[in-house]
């Protein structure tokens, strides 16, 4: 085997690929792909780590709005508006001076004219799969309508 190597690297076809210059450029090379797919692996680890930061600071956010929109219902609750709403709704209590009149609902409903539906959005009428969509943008379908 030592023999076949030597008789390669004596070969004046191979000379040029093993000499000491070819050697050193190979391993520049091999350093520098090195280099680059640690760089890559590197970019990348931070991507989805800054994709996981900017999920968690949405979820904190959406939390911090959640508490706020809990105390200010907190405060309402507590407020004497929204007892007088209860005592007038769940208790049948009216204030002095008002008159209160309980409709049973038979007689509510029917004298309730019905409104009118309301129209589908041109989103909700065209269901189309994420190709289709994309093929009528791409042939400009879809910014004509």
């Amino acid at each position: 085997m030592k023999d076949k190597i030597k008789t390669v690297i004596k070969d004046k076809k191979w000379k040029p690929y093993v000499s000491v210059q070819a050697i050193s450029i190979y391993i520049i090379a091999i350093v520098a792909v090195s280099v680059t797919w640690t760089s890559v692996r590197i970019v990348q680890r931070n991507y989805r780590l800054q994709k996981e930061i900017s999920a968690l600071q949405q979820e904190v956010e959406v939390a911090k709005l959640e508490v706020e929109n809990q105390k200010l219902q907190n405060a309402y609750y507590q407020s004497d508006a929204f007892l007088e709403l209860a005592a007038k709704r769940q208790l049948n209590k009216a204030e002095p001076g008002e008159k209160l009149i309980i409709v049973p609902k038979s007689v509510a409903l029917a004298n309730v004219t019905p409104g009118p539906e309301p129209e589908e959005s041109t989103d909700q009428k065209k269901q189309l799969s994420n190709w289709q969509a994309w093929l009528e943008f791409l042939s400009g379908r879809a910014l004509s309508d």
